[in-house]
Parts: structure tokens; C-alpha cells; sequence
């Protein structure tokens, strides 16, 4: 039963991690061809363009708080597998 259990937490990470992968494959991937569709536009001469903040600190907490409710959603799905 707890090899089981293992097995299944086992498979989670290896999702997770693939996802992870994906994730940061396609967003490479936006990243290149926004640079490139950006590179080819005309900015007239003097405009400075104005970035918008980066992510900011109330986003990550959301991301955070986010990622611990899965934690314990996964955590009580291992206890009611073993």
C-alpha cells in the first residue's frame, strides 16, 4: 500500500514536472516570436515606451497560496488512496 502510494506521488511530480516543461517551452517560445513581432514595428523617432510593472508581490502571493491548496488537495488524496 505505501509503495503504491509512493508510485502515485511518484507519477504527480513527473506530471508536474513535464507541465512545468511546457509551460516554460511555450512561453519561450511566445517570448521569441513577440521580440521578433516587436523588433519589425516602426516607433517613431524620441517615443520611449513605458513597461508595466512586473510581477508584482500580491500576484506571487496569490500564485503561492494557489500552489499550497494543491498541496494539501494532493495530501489528502494520498491519504484516502493508502
Amino acid at each position: 500500500m505505501i509503495k503504491n502510494t509512493l508510485n502515485v506521488q511518484k507519477q504527480i511530480e513527473d506530471l508536474r514536472n513535464e507541465n512545468r516543461s511546457s509551460l516554460e517551452s511555450a512561453v519561450d517560445k511566445m517570448s521569441k516570436k513577440v521580440f521578433t513581432l516587436d523588433s519589425n514595428l516602426l516607433r517613431p523617432k524620441g517615443y520611449e515606451e513605458e513597461l508595466p510593472p512586473a510581477f508584482g508581490a500580491e500576484g506571487l502571493e496569490s500564485v503561492v497560496g494557489d500552489l499550497k491548496k494543491q498541496i494539501e488537495s494532493l495530501k489528502s488524496e494520498l491519504k484516502t488512496i493508502s
